[in-house]
């Protein structure tokens, strides 16, 4: 977390949303982890069709998963993008596609590093 894409207050209320251990973090971290790039992939899929509805619930999707773990400017990115679909004014859907699986990748990476001591400072 060193970089700072993944904001420890964040992971602070979600651990203590689920109660406080850890462990159950990891778990629902494993999940964001393993799903993430499937919605990226609905994205380019979406993408490529024009499907502004489709693309508007990854976006969606992805954006609420993001800011949950911390991923702020991921939840930023996505949040653009849906709102775009929303209003119909998705003029560079690659540009903003490609944008957001960049920072899915490093969201992802840094958030897989993340250790009890990092949220806790224990």
């Amino acid at each position: 977390m060193s970089d700072g894409r993944i904001d420890k207050s964040a992971l602070k209320r979600l651990i203590a949303v689920i109660g406080g251990a850890f462990e159950d973090f990891e778990e629902l971290r494993d999940d964001y982890v393993s799903g993430a790039p499937d919605l990226v992939e609905a994205l380019r899929t979406s993408g490529a069709e024009a499907d502004w509805s489709a693309m508007r619930i990854a976006a969606h999707t992805l954006k609420s998963n993001a800011r949950d773990f911390g991923a702020t400017r991921l939840a930023q990115l996505c949040e653009r993008l849906e709102h775009q679909c929303r209003d119909g004014s998705v003029d560079a859907p690659q540009q903003a596609i490609d944008e957001i699986a960049a920072e899915e990748r490093a969201s992802r990476e840094a958030l897989i590093s993340v250790s009890a001591n990092d949220v806790t400072g224990d």
